[in-house]
């Protein structure tokens, strides 16, 4: 196996080891979101993040994070919050997988912003499998009237947002310490959020506590994955990826809130499949090809 396509596959496991996590810190953002507000869970995640960083920051060193780039660390700090808040938000007035339908105009976004801001050069086929992933969105979420709601004006600026973080991601990764990139976007966050989170807070019991924990742990796992991702792979090469995520929210809605999933659903789930079925094999080939020159 070359080296390309070592680090193809190595690039594509990372992102769907990201996709995992994501779909864990919706189920315990779904549940303590139904007792808290959102502002006051995005506080305590990014502090919970912050704090699980603090052994790997004495370990490696005061040194690791070291940074010319404080400006861009408090950007993603700000982008972080507000991204998180919006998510958490929409968690709770709809399913996990209608959240995870919304989340696939990330993709799209990512691909247009990959264009203009990183100057990849998107593949021709990136395009199709993107475009038969939105088609798989658009039939899963055909019955889902709750889509239609305005308040989903909201959650799609949230997946504008992580968007953004995903591109802003991909520019600095490879001049940025891993850890000072996970630290600096949850320590900002923990400060942007404290003033919003003050007049809304509630106590939390030691069962709070152990979720918050994990989903701090979950949130450092989500970016470190998709930063060791987004070291071997474009970001544009792994976006089609994302679709996976449909499914399996909508298996962890069903175990864990008994959220019923519509065949529309599934059926558009298989497109999404398909669609990564199709990128992933193009991109196999076409790396073959190119190393053969």
């Amino acid at each position: 196996m070359n080296s390309n396509l070592s680090n193809y596959f190595k690039g594509v496991s990372w992102f769907l080891l990201a996709l995992l996590s994501s779909v864990l810190n919706d189920i315990i953002s779904k549940k303590i979101g139904l007792e808290f507000s959102f502002t006051q869970i995005s506080f305590l995640r990014s502090l919970g993040s912050t704090l699980t960083l603090i052994p790997f920051i004495l370990f490696s060193g005061i040194k690791t994070l070291k940074t010319k780039k404080l400006k861009i660390h408090f950007l993603r700090g700000i982008l972080l919050f507000f991204a998180l808040s919006t998510w958490v938000y929409g968690l709770t007035i709809t399913s996990v997988a209608s959240m995870t339908i919304i989340s696939f105009s990330i993709p799209a976004i990512t691909l247009i912003l990959a264009n203009l801001v990183l100057n990849e050069d998107v593949k021709w086929y990136r395009w199709v499998a993107t475009i038969l992933g939105f088609i798989g969105v658009i039939i899963a979420m055909y019955p889902t009237k709750t889509v239609f709601d305005i308040r989903m004006i909201v959650l799609l600026l949230s997946a504008f947002i992580f968007s953004t973080l995903d591109i802003i991601n991909k520019k600095f990764v490879n001049s940025e310490s891993m850890i000072s990139m996970l630290f600096y976007s949850s320590f900002f966050s923990t400060i942007v959020a404290l003033p919003f989170t003050y007049h809304s807070w509630r106590s939390l019991n030691y069962i709070d506590l152990s979720l918050i924990f994990v989903l701090g742990s979950s949130a450092n796992l989500i970016l470190y994955f998709l930063l060791k991702s987004f070291s071997l792979v474009d970001s544009s090469a792994v976006a089609p990826y994302r679709y996976i995520e449909l499914v399996l929210a909508a298996i962890a809605g069903f175990l864990f809130f008994n959220e019923t999933v519509s065949h529309y659903i599934w059926l558009g789930g298989v497109v999404l499949i398909f669609s990564t079925t199709f990128i992933f094999y193009t991109e196999k080939n076409n790396i073959k090809i190119c190393s053969k020159f």
